[in-house]
């Protein structure tokens, strides 16, 4: 029986390449229509630069190249006090991504595009909120014969914040 993992007992050295991103936000907001936030930013990795030195027989650190990024947001919340209807007091997002990953296949770069959409709904006239979202992605290419990835993921979440009424969040004061 011939065990195929191999142990090799060696110290060495990881460098991970810095990385810088920039990004800004802008709120508008309006008495008769509530807030829009829209958001965006942009990041950049040099892979390139990534070394891993664990034995002089591995070449762990050879063939990436420059990582880039760049994510646009909405979100949308309608003035909950001009309306009363169930939909205005949400919060809406849309999203949209785009990167260049680190990896390249017969001079090919893998590229990864993503558009989201989100939802948030008040439970119970409280702080906390019940989260949907959902998120469509393309990774890859079939230029050369490489494959793509084409994938629908869903979200959902709860976050609980305590509210003034709440009384095991209350402060005992003592006299």
């Amino acid at each position: 029986i011939k065990d195929t993992a191999l142990l090799v007992e060696t110290t060495g050295r990881l460098l991970i390449p810095e990385k810088m991103a920039f990004g800004a936000a802008l709120r508008l907001w309006g008495r008769d229509w509530g807030s829009l936030i829209i958001s965006g930013d942009f990041s950049l990795q040099n892979w390139a630069n990534y070394r891993l030195n664990l034995t002089t027989d591995a070449q762990l650190d050879n063939g990436l190249y420059q990582a880039q990024s760049l994510h646009y947001g909405l979100e949308f919340r309608p003035a909950v006090e001009r309306s009363t209807g169930f939909l205005s007091k949400g919060q809406y997002r849309l999203g949209y991504r785009k990167s260049t990953t680190p990896l390249r296949f017969s001079g090919n770069d893998i590229l990864q595009t993503g558009y989201s959409a989100g939802w948030s709904i008040p439970i119970l006239n409280s702080s906390s909120k019940l989260h949907l979202g959902a998120e469509y992605c393309i990774t890859g290419t079939t230029v050369d014969g490489l494959i793509q990835e084409k994938y629908l993921q869903m979200a959902f979440g709860v976050s609980l914040t305590p509210s003034i009424f709440d009384r095991w969040f209350r402060q005992i004061k003592y006299d």
